[in-house]
């Protein structure tokens, strides 16, 4: 099996708080994080899924995308046409690159052989783009796609293909994956309501987050270089603020209260915001090329993690990517 990643960073809830982040909506590898970290990671990772939100898909290269968009039709076919060009423009890049970069990982060949078309089975969010529900942005696109053109031999995840894919769903509207929902300005919520007396609800609502202030009943942290739209899975009465540290605050407990400086004594990452981590006292985060054991060390601005012993952008040879998902 493919070695394994640190989590794709996304925000992450109150060290304290007792409601749950669902892990529901994005694919293997995707799961809360924000401003702790994703977890302990060995300097010897591979490196994780970036903070992406959604991928592509074809049909032996060609365009498994949404909608088609036949010959004429006016602005909208146009429109449509150009949406499907690009996903499978995309999805020709991705796979040829997870292809080369997963060769080495033991049986990654088999597994993206016909990546592809098997990328709607594997992936949650190639078929949301199927679907239509995800659409690329045509302006941000191209540079991806040439980036993974080049990706090898570094292998690493192209910082060209942060924020290529946009939801469609307006506030109200029905969703099962938070990249479905439109974030323009608000961080996007794909809301599902607890159920303690049944089965999980995997259909949901979009809705904008409620961005707190000092005081404020929150929910989760987030921050610069993380995706601060997800999915929740809490109680009706349970608070749905986001804490920003770029407002100098973060999620304690359940309260947004002011971040710690740097250099101030701290006891967990999350008292020092997105650009620091908690050694003993907040410390600034790492940039690219400088040495670290822990991907909390590295900067999460610049989508950074801890890939042998230094910080670097994620890996190509991710375990989500060469088992047939999207990073």
């Amino acid at each position: 099996m493919p070695p394994r990643s640190p989590a794709r960073r996304s925000f992450g809830p109150s060290r304290l708080a007792p409601f749950a982040i669902a892990v529901l909506a994005g694919g293997p590898g995707v799961a809360p994080s924000c401003s702790s970290s994703p977890g302990p990671s060995t300097g010897n990772a591979t490196g994780g899924a970036a903070g992406l939100s959604g991928s592509g898909g074809g049909s032996g290269g060609g365009a498994g995308a949404p909608g088609g968009g036949g010959a004429g039709g006016g602005p909208d076919a146009v429109l449509m046409a150009a949406r499907a060009q690009a996903v499978a423009d995309f999805t020709s890049a991705f796979c040829a690159a997870a292809r080369t970069c997963c060769a080495p990982v033991p049986g990654a060949a088999s597994l993206l052989a016909d990546c592809e078309t098997t990328l709607p089975s594997t992936s949650t969010r190639y078929a949301a783009i199927v679907a239509g529900t995800i659409v690329p942005n045509l302006d941000r696109m191209p540079a991806c796609i040439a980036a993974l053109q080049q990706a090898a031999p570094a292998c690493v995840v192209p910082a060209a293909c942060f924020d290529v894919w946009q939801g469609t769903k307006s506030a109200g509207q029905s969703c099962t994956l938070f990249q479905e929902c439109i974030d323009d300005d608000t961080p996007a919520l794909c809301y599902r309501e607890a159920n303690p007396d049944g089965p999980p609800m995997f259909t949901g609502a979009c809705q904008p987050a409620v961005l707190g202030k000092v005081g404020t009943s929150c929910q989760a942290s987030c921050g610069p270089g993380l995706d601060c739209s997800q999915s929740l899975y809490v109680a009706a009465d349970a608070p749905m603020a986001i804490c920003l540290t770029q407002d100098g605050l973060y999620c304690e407990s359940t309260a947004c209260v002011p971040l710690i400086p740097t250099g101030a004594p701290c006891t967990v990452d999350p008292e020092c915001g997105t650009e620091s981590y908690c050694a003993t006292t907040c410390t600034p985060r790492k940039l690219a090329g400088q040495p670290c054991l822990h991907d909390d060390e590295c900067s999460q601005m610049n989508h950074l993690y801890c890939v042998r012993d230094v910080c670097s952008l994620a890996s190509l040879a991710s375990d989500q990517v060469c088992n047939g998902d999207l990073f």
